[in-house]
């Protein structure tokens, strides 16, 4: 089966809340029973760290200790701060940016899609939101890798140990000096309620969760526009996140021992969203493997829902949406992604594409 085979292939139907060896975890995936997990916050925690049964091997992970990762007050103070970033109006005032920035990364054509245009579009966003220097892009590049990495088992490598320690010693470096010499953006704002520590958790977490969910979405629209080359553009980028999402599947911990669709699952359980089945259930979505540009509604819960909802969901469908103006005019008609032009680690969670060619057919 060739890699893009695999990635269209469709998931396993929706079914019954089940253990899973693989992930040691409970997995729900009806829509229904993941849309309560992921909007049930009291009884299925985000905060690994309290809740977990298990020390977490990734415990140093900022991302662990900032806003996914928390529960209220601390979550809504968070939140609270970045917002306003994140609004209708500041969204749409950033797209002549990055249109400008797509147009400039596409000069000569598309070619390599993941490198050479798609992580570099999102990073100079949000290197422009948290107020970075250009300079320190490809910086900003390596670090968001060496800590999004840095989760489960290969937290224990201790080669990923010493470059993760030493990738997070520098991004501390990288926002001290912005907010010694503020040129505006988000980290001197923020800078101003939140000691260091809480900083640096905090933009960690806009970094990893920014950038990777982003530059997912371009490439995962890249590849369903090459297999449905008659997609309108409007509702596009919708249906895209319910038929191949950024994220597959997301954590949470149960706070109590509590019955999910007549299973009961323990105290301190991990318990495994699936987002991507979810998306594909039969009782919400009318023929749920079909590609459909055109569903009205579309409720795929491929930003979450409830007080964990993607606070960059806008700035994410916005971004893609002019991303792909931009790749239709620098490669107007058909496109083609070759086999050996693409590489894809696919595993039951969602797909992670590290190199993907883009060309005319």
């Amino acid at each position: 089966m060739s890699v893009k085979e695999r990635i269209f292939a469709p998931p396993p139907a929706p079914g019954p809340v089940q253990f899973d060896e693989r992930f040691e975890a409970w997995v729900v995936s009806r829509h229904a029973d993941v849309r309560r997990v992921l909007g049930d916050h009291a009884a299925f925690s985000s905060d690994e760290l309290a809740h977990g049964a298990h020390p977490a091997p990734h415990r140093d992970n900022p991302v662990l200790r900032s806003l996914p990762s928390l529960d209220p007050p601390r979550h809504h103070e968070l939140r609270r701060l970045v917002a306003r970033v994140f609004t209708p109006r500041a969204v749409s005032a950033l797209e002549p940016s990055i249109a400008e920035t797509a147009r400039t990364l596409l000069v000569g054509g598309a070619g390599e899609v993941v490198e050479g245009f798609a992580s570099p579009l999102t990073v100079a966003t949000l290197a422009g939101l948290l107020g970075i220097s250009p300079e320190r892009r490809a910086d900003f590049v390596r670090w968001t890798i060496t800590i999004s990495e840095f989760a489960g088992a290969n937290a224990e490598d201790p080669v990923r140990q010493a470059r993760f320690h030493q990738d997070l010693a520098e991004l501390r470096t990288c926002i001290r000096e912005v907010v010694a010499k503020p040129a505006g953006g988000l980290i001197p704002a923020l800078a101003a309620a939140l000691d260091e520590s809480e900083l640096l958790d905090l933009v960690t977490t806009l970094i990893v969760m920014g950038h990777e969910t982003t530059t997912r979405l371009i490439y995962h629209a890249v590849l369903c526009l090459e297999r449905f080359p008659a997609a309108p553009t409007p509702g596009l980028v919708e249906e895209v996140l319910r038929y191949l999402p950024p994220v597959g599947g997301t954590e949470r911990f149960t706070t109590t021992r509590v019955d999910v669709d007549g299973v009961t699952i323990p105290r301190g359980a991990r318990v495994v969203a699936s987002i991507r089945r979810a998306n594909r259930d039969p009782l919400v979505f009318a023929a749920p493997d079909a590609f459909d540009a055109t569903r009205d509604p579309n409720p795929h819960l491929s930003f979450g829902t409830g007080i964990h909802v993607c606070l960059g969901l806008r700035l994410a469908a916005g971004q893609a949406a002019v991303a792909i103006r931009a790749l239709r005019e620098a490669v107007p008609g058909r496109w083609r992604v070759p086999e050996d032009g693409l590489e894809a680690t696919i595993s039951p969670v969602g797909v992670d594409i590290q190199r993907m060619r883009l060309t005319a057919q």
